[in-house]
């Protein structure tokens, strides 16, 4: 079973939004007293009302496909913890990091406060601590004509109640599962054409991080699929790098992460660990934020 190392830090932040896409349906519906799910036919995505994580799944998959029928497309352990959202906030001189739906009433920051709900199909969670109320929307992309139908998107608003400006960077890290495979084989096209294909630990930043990419339980027979669409829209924020590497290792980082370029995570019988797990974080900038009072 998986073991997640949470440093909880302090932290301080105001108004952003970032977008990230994964597979996604439209029929509502209830999955249990902690639990929260929209689905369709196709995708299905269970939001945990103790921490505000959440599992994307297929239910029907591809349509020409039955090899991907029931398949989980981020890891689950029962605790929704695997996959998680960071930030790191500079005021003045301070850096601090905060994970979202962490409890930090030990730091005297208050009591967790994370409520989540159902509203005009999607599933909100909001949650407020040191004078801050950050929520999280999930929600289908109804527009049949979009390219971005039958995907799902997450995203972020953070509403301040400081009086001094801080500048804001945002790491999402999602933590891969096709199936009951606890990792993937990860795909970037280029703009000169081809595929970045990685299976070790990597920074990929700047111009090399394409609009899109994708992640194969098999390079050369894949049967299970899930892909990533950055929004490139003109009032969207797309990721300034992407960190790839063995879970272990970035699942134990709240934000900074340093790659160890020897390290194939999807060999399963690597010298450090002995299991092929598999994760990748994407980071924003979010610039600066104004004070409440600005």
């Amino acid at each position: 079973m998986k073991k997640l190392l949470k440093r909880f830090i302090s932290f301080i932040l105001v108004f952003c939004m970032i977008f990230e896409f994964l597979p996604f349906g439209n029929i509502v519906s209830a999955a249990g007293p902690e639990t929260y799910s929209l689905a369709n036919g196709n995708i299905e995505v269970i939001v945990s009302a103790e921490n505000g994580g959440f599992l994307v799944r297929t239910v029907d998959g591809d349509s020409f496909s039955k090899d991907d029928n029931n398949k989980d497309l981020l890891f689950h352990n029962g605790e929704y913890d695997t996959s998680f959202t960071s930030f790191k906030v500079t005021e003045g001189t301070k850096v601090k990091e905060y994970i979202f739906g962490g409890n930090y009433s030990f730091l005297g920051l208050g009591e967790n406060t994370l409520e989540v709900k159902k509203e005009n199909d999607s599933i909100i969670a909001t949650w407020s601590v040191d004078e801050l109320t950050f929520t999280q929307i999930i929600q289908p992309v109804w527009n049949e004509g979009s390219n971005e139908h039958g995907t799902v998107g997450i995203y972020y608003t953070v509403e301040n109640g400081k009086n001094t400006p801080v500048d804001v960077e945002a790491r999402r890290l999602l933590d891969t599962a096709l199936g009951s495979q606890d990792y993937g084989f990860y795909e970037l096209a280029l703009d000169s054409g081809g595929y970045n294909r990685i299976e070790k630990e990597c920074i990929v930043d700047g111009e090399d991080i394409s609009a899109n990419f994708f992640a194969y339980d098999n390079f050369n027979n894949p049967s299970i699929t899930a892909y990533t669409v950055n929004d490139t829209s003109a009032g969207g924020k797309s990721p300034y790098k992407v960190a790839f590497g063995h879970w272990n290792n970035l699942g134990a980082t709240i934000f900074d992460f340093n790659p160890d370029t020897e390290m194939t995570f999807s060999n399963r019988y690597n010298k450090r660990y002995l299991t092929a797990d598999s994760a990748y974080a994407l980071y924003y900038d979010l610039g600066t934020v104004p004070a409440k009072n600005s």
